[in-house]
C-alpha cells in the first residue's frame, strides 16, 4: 500500500493508496510545519490519527510533502516520526514546494507558487528546480508576502493602529470580539502565530469590494510578485501557477496584479493532493 501526505501549516491531506492503484482512504489532520512547530506536537498529531489505524500496518511506500521540510534536520523530524508509526514502510519526505511543482507543472517548466496560510515560489526547467537569486521561504517573520498570514498581519496591525474604515474595525471589534491584548496573547504567547494571523483573511470576503480591502490585496500580491517571481531569471517565459487557499479565493485579484506585471498565470488550484496522488499511481 502506498500513503501520500500533502502538508501545510493549517491542514495535512493524506491518501491510502493500494497497489492496483485504487484510492482506500483519505484522511485529514491538522498542519504539520516542523519550522515552526515543536517535535513534540508533530508526533502527537500523527500518532493520534494513524497509532491505531489497521491500514498502517500493509503501507510499504510513503511519499510526504511539508511545509517547512526545507532542511533535512527537519525532514529527519519528520521521517523519523513516520518510522515509528509505519515501521514497514519505505518512506522519502520532500518540501512543499516539490509537490506545487508535481500538481501544477509536471513534467513542463513553470514556476511553482504557494498562496496559503505561508507563501513560496520556485522555478522549475522541466528536469529540476533551479535556485533563485535570493533566499525564498524565510517563514512569516521575515518573508510570506501575499500569504494568509502576511494578509492577517496587516489587518492586525491596521486594527491596532486605526488605520482602516471604521466600518470594518467595529466588525473586528464588535462581531469577533477582538482586543489588543487578545492580539499580542496570540501573537506572541500562544502556538502557530501563522495560522491565528491567516484566520482573519476570512473577514475579507464581506468587504472585498471596498477600496481598503482592495488596495491591502493589491499591495501584497505586488509584493509577492516584486520580491518572489523576480528573483528568477526569464521569469515572464514561464506560466506561473498556483496553490492554495489566498490564491484560488482571491483569484480574480490576483490574476489583475500578474496582468498587471505582463505575467502569464497558469494553473490555480486549492489543493494538490489529487493531483500529486495522480502523477505518482501513473508511474508506479
Amino acid at each position: 500500500m502506498i500513503l501520500i501526505a500533502d502538508s501545510g501549516s493549517t491542514k495535512t491531506d493524506w491518501i491510502f493508496c493500494s497497489k492496483e492503484k485504487d484510492i482506500i482512504k483519505k484522511v485529514s489532520t491538522a498542519g504539520l510545519n516542523p519550522m515552526v512547530q515543536k517535535a513534540e506536537f508533530v508526533k502527537e498529531v500523527i500518532s493520534n490519527a494513524f497509532a491505531d489505524e489497521l491500514l498502517s500496518k500493509d503501507v510499504r511506500i510513503i511519499q510526504y510533502f511539508g511545509a517547512g521540510c526545507s532542511s533535512d534536520e527537519r525532514k529527519k523530524i519528520v521521517q523519523d516520526i513516520l518510522t515509528m508509526i509505519f515501521p514497514k514502510a519505505e518512506i522519502y519526505v520532500g518540501h512543499d514546494m516539490q509537490a506545487a511543482v508535481i500538481a501544477t507543472c509536471g513534467d513542463d517548466a513553470g514556476i511553482a507558487c504557494i498562496l496559503g496560510t505561508g507563501s513560496n515560489a520556485v522555478l522549475y526547467d522541466g528536469e529540476k528546480i533551479v535556485r533563485p537569486k535570493g533566499v525564498l521561504g524565510t517563514g512569516y517573520i521575515l518573508g510570506d508576502e501575499g500569504s494568509g498570514a502576511y494578509i492577517g498581519r496587516r489587518l492586525l496591525r491596521d486594527f491596532l493602529y486605526r488605520r482602516m474604515p471604521e466600518n470594518i474595525y467595529q466588525h473586528f471589534e464588535g462581531k469577533l470580539q477582538l482586543t489588543t491584548s487578545d492580539i499580542l496573547l496570540n501573537v506572541y504567547q500562544r502556538p502557530n502565530p501563522n495560522t491565528y494571523m491567516a484566520s482573519f483573511t476570512k473577514e475579507i470576503s464581506e468587504y472585498k469590494e471596498t477600496a481598503y480591502m482592495k488596495s491591502l490585496l493589491q499591495d501584497v500580491f505586488e509584493e509577492f510578485f516584486e520580491l518572489n517571481i523576480t528573483q528568477f531569471a526569464d521569469y515572464q517565459n514561464y506560466p506561473i501557477h498556483f496553490i492554495g487557499s489566498i490564491a484560488t479565493h482571491f483569484e480574480t485579484e490576483l490574476r489583475a496584479v500578474a496582468t498587471s506585471k505582463n505575467l502569464k498565470v497558469g494553473e490555480i488550484i486549492q489543493k494538490p493532493i489529487d493531483n500529486i496522488v495522480q502523477y505518482f499511481l501513473e508511474r508506479q
